[in-house]
């Protein structure tokens, strides 16, 4: 395990070098990075997220108020991982990896739409079932071909994470593997990737 001091070293480069990656052509804006107890207790990267523009939020249930800069804490090694996913996320989107960042973004926002709809009829996550529901109805709702880009995007993200983590001496592959291999398993369970076990719940974030 890395020391504390070293991942927190980790971070804040990650988050500078996200910061400056938009200034790079073919775009002109810097992407806002924060960290924010979110309402969902989810990370995200929006491209379109504040003023218009490229968006990336690290969850910290700690802060009820916008960081804009890294904050050092008992979670900074969490924190690290899952910036790591988003900025593969925000990677993908800068470069548009074979013209396929607009179909992710569409079908993105369908499946949110779909999994919204079924919190609204309150399926509640304090049980294993409700994710079966919830699967079923993502099958249903949305295309083979949504589902795949979807499938495709989040693991591209993870791939990109991982190699920026390798560049900066990150070294702590198994805290990255239980934070990657549950997100990836909820996400291939929610795409009828794979079936649906009772010990299989897992929350998305």
């Amino acid at each position: 395990m890395l020391p504390c001091h070293i991942v927190f070293e980790i971070y804040s480069s990650l988050w500078d070098w996200v910061e400056r990656l938009s200034r790079q052509p073919p775009s002109t804006l810097a992407i806002y990075v924060y960290e924010q107890r979110t309402e969902s207790g989810a990370s995200f990267f929006d491209p379109e997220g504040k003023d218009g523009g490229p968006e990336l939020c690290i969850h910290n249930p700690g802060r009820d108020s916008r960081s804009v800069r890294p904050v050092d804490d008992a979670r900074v090694l969490t924190k690290l991982v899952t910036l790591s996913h988003e900025v593969g996320h925000a990677t993908s989107w800068h470069t548009n990896a074979d013209d396929a960042w607009p179909d992710y973004s569409a079908a993105s926002t369908h499946y949110i739409q779909v999994r919204t709809m079924l919190a609204l009829q309150r399926f509640g996550i304090e049980c294993t079932e409700p994710m079966r529901v919830a699967a079923a109805a993502v099958v249903a709702e949305l295309t083979e071909r949504e589902r795949d880009v979807i499938w495709r995007e989040e693991n591209r993200a993870w791939e990109i994470g991982e190699r920026l983590l390798r560049e900066r001496g990150f070294g702590d592959w198994e805290a990255f593997e239980e934070r990657r291999a549950p997100q990836l398993r909820s996400y291939a369970i929610m795409l009828g990737r794979v079936k649906y076990e009772p010990c299989d719940f897992t929350a998305l974030s």
